[in-house]
Parts: structure tokens; sequence; C-alpha cells
């Protein structure tokens, strides 16, 4: 009798469960209209994450109206001045979306999600969070892209290496490689890498080893045009933290910059840091990444070394991850794949590792190594009524679910799409060859958030300074200058050629004697 009674107790308790289901689905209807960006892939990944979605919620109505790259920066921000706009979700921080009111996202992290255990905002890693100059969380971003280490595993094995922690380490591990016959770095080494590619990315990562302190001379201050109380006011510079400088918990004064530069005190070229960086460079450069013929290794020859096996390790972008992908599906299949330039490039199926950037130690280095790490795909909605910003943040809850990524991202990857990196959502479940290159990635924090770094190889946007940059670099690592002549070098170059960037910043030298103040420019 008592088992019969629990055994109806718990039916009726089942059957409350199901209709409070089927009451929250009659609750949520409406129509939500997605207008991002036309990438390979997206359709199907779309279509997927609704699929699922509106089997949950068939009162709810979602249209996929995606567009291509060309124009969308015009369409989006037409969009937005117009009175009743239809698109909810977009990437509108393509164009001029000021004009439009944008829902606020932080309104919702800490709401429970019903497509996970917890709220929203534990969902995914907050360094995918990015506050917009309105002071709201207008954007969120579930997709990052990192610079990163590759490396065959199999050759490591063989060799009997381990991806290294430090700079030293690594040093080491391309001794033992270099040794047992491999080069054991592939990276392009051409003017190029230097100005836009690898080695500019190594620049600035490693300076920042060195630089980070700069962002007590560079921050708003008390009393400053863009001086924020409620961010500015309570911050503390902490090197131990690799989040601490983002630009949500302090604020940069772009004259201050300037004048940090410009003055040459607090900020310079030949400091006891940089020596220990390119010291550190020497060590590795050019003997483990190709001698002599390393200065005309552009991209595609260095992944022709990685992917034929010639070479155990590379340095790239996350994005290279799907790359290797699919060029083992064609290793596969052919034993070979045709590079950009249409050469057939044989190789053989290896397992991809990757590692982060090994950190440098030594005089002058302050923190421990960050990398370029960047949320891509920013995704913003517009504010429409209070019931139907509920009801795009519900879809946005579950498409940031790991159900609703993993349904994404395996779908669009299906359908010839790319990940330039992990995303920021928590057990998101890839196909077996990406979650094998993806399993020892992890978040460092970025280097490239301040405008600081960027100047240590060359001036930016001046040619001329960054083709005497690579110049003087070639000498450098060809041993016709020392590391002091090197570093001596590279401050006439920012000396020189930085009055010819400030105007293009819309700063004055007149505006550098009162930083405090709003520039005024020419």
């Amino acid at each position: 009798m008592a088992k019969k009674f629990w055994s109806m107790i718990l039916a009726i308790v089942m059957l409350a469960s199901v209709f409070a289901m089927s009451g929250i689905a009659e609750e949520l209807s409406g129509t939500i209209t997605i207008s991002t960006l036309a990438r390979p892939g997206s359709v199907q990944g779309w279509t997927e994450v609704i699929k699922a979605y509106t089997e949950m919620h068939p009162n709810v109505n979602i249209v996929l109206d995606l567009k291509p790259e060309d124009g969308y920066a015009e369409w989006i921000t037409n969009i937005t001045r117009t009175e009743n706009p239809v698109p909810d979700i977009g990437e509108f921080d393509w164009g001029d979306y000021t004009s439009a009111k944008m829902i606020d996202w932080a309104d919702y992290l800490d709401l429970d999600s019903p497509y996970s255990d917890g709220t929203w905002g534990e969902q995914f890693d907050p360094s995918g969070v990015i506050a917009t100059i309105s002071g709201n969380l207008e954007k969120v971003s579930f997709t990052s892209t990192q610079v990163m280490w590759m490396y065959n595993k199999e050759i490591f094995e063989k060799v009997g290496v381990e991806p290294p922690k430090t700079w030293d380490e690594l040093v080491t591990v391309c001794e033992k490689l270099y040794a047992a016959g491999y080069q054991p770095i592939a990276i392009d080494g051409d003017y190029h890498s230097y100005s836009a590619r690898c080695m500019s990315w190594l620049v600035q990562i490693y300076i920042d080893q060195v630089n980070r302190p700069l962002i007590n001379v560079v921050r708003a201050q008390e009393g400053d045009y863009c001086y924020d109380p409620d961010i500015d006011g309570v911050w503390e510079y902490d090197p131990t933290d690799p989040w601490n400088d983002d630009v949500t918990k302090v604020t940069q004064n772009l004259v201050r910059i300037a004048k940090a530069l410009y003055e040459g005190e607090d900020w310079r070229m030949d400091t006891v840091g940089a020596k220990t960086i390119w010291s550190n460079f020497a060590k590795v450069f050019p003997k483990y990444v190709g001698g002599e013929a390393w200065f005309a290794t552009d991209a595609d020859g260095m992944s022709n070394a990685f992917y034929q096996g010639k070479a155990a390790m590379m340095v790239n972008g996350g994005w290279e991850i799907v790359t290797y992908m699919r060029t083992m599906e064609e290793f596969a299949k052919t034993g070979y794949y045709e590079n950009a330039e249409g050469e057939k490039v044989e190789g053989n199926v290896f397992t991809l590792g990757t590692f982060p950037m090994p950190t440098m130690e030594g005089e002058g280095i302050v923190a421990k190594v960050r990398t370029i790490e960047v949320p891509t795909i920013g995704l913003m909605a517009i504010s429409k009524s209070q019931e139907h910003n509920d009801l795009v943040a519900d879809f946005m809850m579950y498409y940031s679910s790991k159900e609703g990524m993993s349904k994404y991202m395996n779908a669009m990857l299906e359908n010839g799409g790319s990940v330039d990196g992990p995303s920021y959502v928590y057990g998101v479940e890839y196909p077996a060859n990406v979650a094998s290159a993806f399993e020892n990635v992890e978040y460092i924090g970025n280097a490239q958030k301040g405008y600081l770094n960027v100047f240590a190889k060359g001036v930016p946007l001046i040619d001329e300074s960054c083709r005497e940059f690579y110049n003087d670099a070639y000498e450098f690592f060809m041993g016709k200058i020392t590391v002091d002549e090197l570093l001596a070098r590279s401050q006439v170059n920012l000396e020189k050629y930085l009055p010819f960037l400030l105007p293009g910043l819309g700063i004055s030298v007149q505006d550098l004697e009162n930083p405090a103040n709003a520039p005024v420019g020419y």
C-alpha cells in the first residue's frame, strides 16, 4: 500500500514537472531576428541552435537573416537609425550603432539560466565579456583567438621532450630537437613577419613582460578628461593579475601615452628588460628556425615545413587549428595538400599539440608572459520592450550554454566553417581532432591591451620606421651588431618617426603639456 502511494506521488510530481516545462514554453513567444555576418558554416551552426531552441519553445519564431561582409558596416549603421529596426542580434560594432540603445547584458548575467546549473554568467569565462564606451555591457563574445605554440606530438615523443614552460626550457627543447635532425621551430622571418605577423607578435608579447608598470604612467588620473571614478577610483596595480589592466578595470589616457613615448623618460627601447628579451631571442633565432634561410621564409614556407614534418614546432594563431584539421584530412585521403600557390605539399598524418607562450625570466622582467589573446565575434542586440529583451536574452542563454555552443560549433565545422580558438563557453564538445589540439590551450591574458607594446617593433603605420626596425633586427641576429647597438638604434627610430604619428592620433605637441585635458589636435 505504501509503495503504491509513493508511486502515485512520484507520478504527480513528474506530471507537474511536465506541465511546468510546458508553461515555460507557452510563456516564451515572439520573433527574434539574427543578422550576424554570413561566415562559412554559420548558417548551419545557427540552424542547429534554432532547431533545438524552438523545440523547447514552439511559440518562438527565429528568423535567420545573415549578411555578407561586403556592405555590412553600412547596412548595420543604417538599420540602427530606422524608427523600428527589425534585427535583434547582430554585430553592431561593425558600424555606428550609437543612435540605437542596446540591451545591457549585465542585467541578465546573475539570473539563473534554464540551460545550466547556475547563472548565465557562470556558463562562460568572463574574459569574453567586453564593456563598451557607454559603460554598459552591450557586447559579449563567446569565441576567442590566441597566438600560441603548436607542436608535432609524434616528434616530441620520439625525441623525448615535453612542451616548455619557460624560455630557457624552450632553448633546451630546441637543442635536443636540432641534435635529432629536426628544425625545431617553423616561423616566418621575412619583413611581413616583423611588421604584421609572427615576429611582430612575439616582440609585443615579450616586451609586455617589461612594460606592465607603465600602466601607472598612462592610466587616467583624477581630473583627467577620461577619468571614471567608478573604475579608476578603485583600481590598484597588480602585475600578478594578467587581467589587471583590462579596459573594464582601468582607463588609459591616450594623451598620457603619447607623452610617455614622446618625452622618452618613462618608455624607452633601450632598457635592461628589453636587453633581456632580445638576448633571449638570440638564443633561438636564427639557428633553430632555419639559419640564414629564415629571413626569406614567408608564412607559406613556415606552414609547409611544419606540415611536412621537417619542423617540430610552429608559432601561429588559434585559427590554424582548423587548417591543421583539414590538412590532416587531405593527408589521409591523398598524402598531400595544396598550398596557397597551388603546389602539392606531401606529408603524413600527425597529432597536433599546443602550449602557451613560454615565460621569460631575468633582469627587468616584472610579470609572467601573456599573449595576444582577444575575443572574436562580439554579439549585441537592439533594446526593444522589456518582454522582448527577456526573450532575446533567454535565447542567448541557450546559445551560450554547453549544449547550444556544442551544436553550433560542430555543425559549423562540418560545413566548412573555422574556429579561431576555444570557446569561452565552459564544456563545449568539439570534434576529436580539434578537441585534442585545444586540450592544453589556456587563457593567460592579452599583451595587446595597451598602446605602448606595438611601438617595440617600430612606429606603427610608418613603413620607413618598421623597415628600419627589420633591418636592424636582421643585423643583430646575423651577429653584425650587439644587443646594445640594436636597442640604441630602436630608440633613435622611435624618436625619429613618432612625430609623424601624432597627427593621426589627433594629438599635437601642445596637447602633451596638459595631458589631463582632452586633446584638441592640430
